[in-house]
């Protein structure tokens, strides 16, 4: 049997991952982008209307304007052809 044993260096690994991934994703973002929260599809299209490190301010059509940590969410980058 197969057996796989995750190492404190493997934890610091992903956690470096992800970390740079969310960095990646705030440099990338940037005021007047629409986006989608992964976790609140029913808040509706949002414009971002600014980005400040991992603060990333969001005004949803359905909540209105939210503060996100891009360091815990991704948000998901929306084209307004689709």
């Amino acid at each position: 049997m197969w057996s796989c044993a995750i190492t404190h260096n493997d934890y610091i690994f992903i956690e470096v991952l992800l970390h740079r991934a969310t960095r990646e994703m705030s440099e990338i973002l940037a005021p007047g982008d629409y986006v989608r929260h992964p976790e609140h599809p029913n808040w509706g299209l949002g414009q971002v209307q600014s980005v400040i490190r991992e603060r990333i301010t969001v005004n949803f059509e359905n909540k209105g304007k939210q503060l996100i940590n891009g360091q815990k969410i991704s948000l998901l980058m929306v084209s307004i052809d689709e």
